[in-house]
């Protein structure tokens, strides 16, 4: 981490004019970007290391350009020596992906309150071949699709009274998930002949193992989450809100229109298959955790990365930051080739994977809505991202996601 006074004073040393202050009003900016109109001849953008905040530091630094009176054809964005390398890789494949201004990365120090420029950073991750991908290729290829048997038969049990139940089977797990609505209340080992219940991990060691006997019981305590979970207020509906929604647009009860061609994108996994979240990456350095895309959806032959946001506080940069993790985890879709025989055999194309991030109807006046579409839609763009706006307000589409 690079002390941020010292920063800035090396800033204005090297005769900057570092901006410091959050914009909340107009382009929706966090005061940890600290922006330079004009240094050593390219408007710049400096970030002092935070993991979580420089990993959106690429679009970050695009949005704030698209705000010029006149955009400029490139940008720089600054980062200490030292960052972590899977960072480096992210911001990499995001400074690739930028097209009007183009980005580049650029590495500093501070030699005491000195700033001095280090060489540009370059350095894009390699997915193929990668031992975690092939892994997780081999394990798509083989996923179970069919139930246990005493899973379906808690599934039937609340067909009717339940609709939002599902049970999951991601490619990382050797279980399976009974979701409510996208929030895991139930598990159900391979080769087990119990399930175990609750709304945490805690609770689910806690609570006793419930078998074929006990499966009337368990059916009203999911009847029983399930209405606590439909209302928007409280612990149930407030929580885990993005799970919710996915798990709406996976069943169709919520459609994700493109706004480019009219076309409604379906899930690439039916909806009689147990639903999965596709695994990715945003580096190949073993440090790297892996990530899980929210909806992989189709329009005819090309696959969708889709992106779901659910504002929590502030809509703009909330909803912008989704563009960084719908970028990065398309490139990976579009590079891990491994992982590609699987997305053929639905007669896809993963070489030409899209991206998208969705979000409910943004709140505000008419003024302030547009305002911050036709933000989104331009740095989107910069990308080549789709913004979709869903129809409804959240709680509408709370409604829906439950139905």
């Amino acid at each position: 981490m690079v002390d941020r006074e010292d920063l800035i004073e090396a800033i204005v040393a090297f005769d900057g004019e570092p901006v410091i202050k959050a914009d909340r009003t107009n382009r929706y900016i966090s005061s940890k970007l600290i922006r330079c109109a004009d240094f050593d001849g390219c408007p710049s953008v400096f970030v002092d290391g935070a993991e979580g905040y420089v990993r959106n530091a690429v679009v970050d630094a695009v949005h704030w350009a698209r705000g010029f009176e006149a955009p400029p054809e490139q940008i720089r964005v600054y980062l200490p020596a030292g960052v972590k390398r899977k960072i480096v890789h992210a911001l990499t494949t995001l400074a690739m992906a930028a097209r009007l201004p183009r980005v580049e990365l650029v590495q500093y120090v501070l030699a005491g309150k000195r700033f001095v420029k280090l060489s540009g950073v370059s350095d894009l991750p390699n997915f193929s071949p990668l031992p975690k991908v092939e892994g997780w290729a081999d394990s798509l290829m083989s996923r179970p699709t069919v139930v246990p048997t005493l899973g379906r038969e808690l599934a039937t049990l609340v067909e009717k009274s339940v609709p939002a139940f599902r049970w999951y089977r991601n490619v990382t797990s050797d279980f399976w998930s009974g979701r409510v609505a996208g929030w895991q209340v139930c598990v159900l080992a391979d080769g087990a002949n119990v399930i175990r219940f609750g709304p945490t991990k805690n609770e689910r060691v806690q609570n006793g193992p419930v078998s074929r006997a006990g499966l009337k019981k368990l059916a009203a305590w999911l009847e029983g989450f399930a209405r606590e979970r439909g209302r928007s207020e409280g612990r149930e509906g407030e929580h885990k809100r993005e799970h919710l929604l996915e798990a709406g647009i996976w069943r169709e009860a919520v459609p994700v229109i493109l706004p480019s061609s009219s076309a409604q994108l379906k899930s690439i996994v039916p909806f009689k298959e147990a639903p999965l979240q596709v695994p990715a990456l945003y580096s190949s350095d073993e440090e790297a955790p892996a990530r899980f895309v929210d909806a992989v959806m189709r329009e005819e032959g090309i696959p969708w990365v889709v992106e779901l946001k659910v504002e929590s506080g502030g809509q703009g940069q909330y909803y912008r930051h989704a563009i960084t993790q719908a970028v990065l985890y398309r490139e990976f879709l579009r590079q891990g080739s491994e992982m590609h025989p699987w997305f053929t055999q639905r007669g896809l194309f993963p070489e030409q994977f899209a991206g998208a991030i969705a979000f409910p109807r943004v709140r505000g006046s008419k003024g302030h809505r547009k305002h911050i579409l036709s933000q989104l839609r331009d740095t989107a763009a910069c990308f080549g991202v789709e913004v979709v706006e869903l129809p409804d307000c959240w709680e509408d589409l709370h409604k829906k996601c439950m139905q």
